[in-house]
């Protein structure tokens, strides 16, 4: 599986982007380090970067998909030195099965303001890619597969997908924070095991998060039995 998260945060302190806060200010009221979230890149109590902030996602999902991690390796920069944390990161996992995992997050890419959130899962006889909308939008994650019949033209096939609003993102959180405190199931997946992250998996994905983070600043591969798991 190969990641990409990329956003482009301009370092509001400089021109000629400082004019942005005060105008955020007196026009729409809005406070960029509060409202939009932007403390995360100054605040030290946020823990880290960019990678802190992202990571944990994508390293829960490759343990879901692929079973416990081996190893990490993980690069850092720092772009924007009047940030605290990383703004850039590269992070390869090796899973116990053998699979190799990548991921990379900046938030110093220049694209649209929603950014892009892309991805493939490759496999013996295909492959996937996914592209996530940015989650505010409530818009459903585009899939696309690619096969040995797809070949000859060269061209990606769309993956039929639940569509509705009971399958939107934020739906799906939501009915299974209420399912987690009334003791009911709503979803049924169709696969083994439970799909939503418990305690025990979010606070593995913040292990190896630091540990990407011992990664970089030691420049030393980190193994799963270095983690207190």
């Amino acid at each position: 599986m190969s990641v990409c998260w990329h956003y482009w945060i301009p370092d509001f302190t400089q021109n000629p982007y400082k004019f942005a806060i005060d105008k955020a200010r007196a026009w729409f009221q809005l406070d960029l380090l509060k409202d939009w979230g932007a403390w995360r890149m100054t605040d030290p109590r946020a823990g880290g970067g960019d990678f802190f902030d992202h990571g944990p996602h994508y390293l829960d999902l490759a343990r879901w998909l692929f079973g416990e991690i081996a190893t990490v390796s993980a690069e850092t920069n720092n772009l924007v030195p009047a940030r605290l944390g990383e703004d850039q990161a590269v992070a390869t996992l090796r899973m116990e099965n053998g699979c190799l995992v990548t991921i990379e997050k900046s938030n110093q890419v220049i694209g649209r303001p929603t950014g892009f959130e892309i991805g493939y899962l490759h496999g013996e006889k295909g492959k996937l890619r996914f592209q996530c909308e940015q989650e505010y939008q409530l818009r459903p994650m585009k899939v696309w597969r690619y096969g040995l019949a797809n070949i000859p033209l060269d061209r990606w096939s769309p993956a039929v997908r639940p569509r509705g609003q009971r399958n939107s993102l934020y739906f799906r959180q939501m009915r299974h924070f209420l399912d987690r405190l009334t003791g009911a199931s709503s979803f049924q997946p169709r696969f083994p095991g439970p799909w939503a992250a418990d305690a025990a998996a979010a606070r593995a994905a913040i292990l190896w998060t630091k540990a990407a983070y011992r990664s970089a600043e030691q420049g030393v591969k980190v193994r799963r039995e270095d983690l207190d798991l």
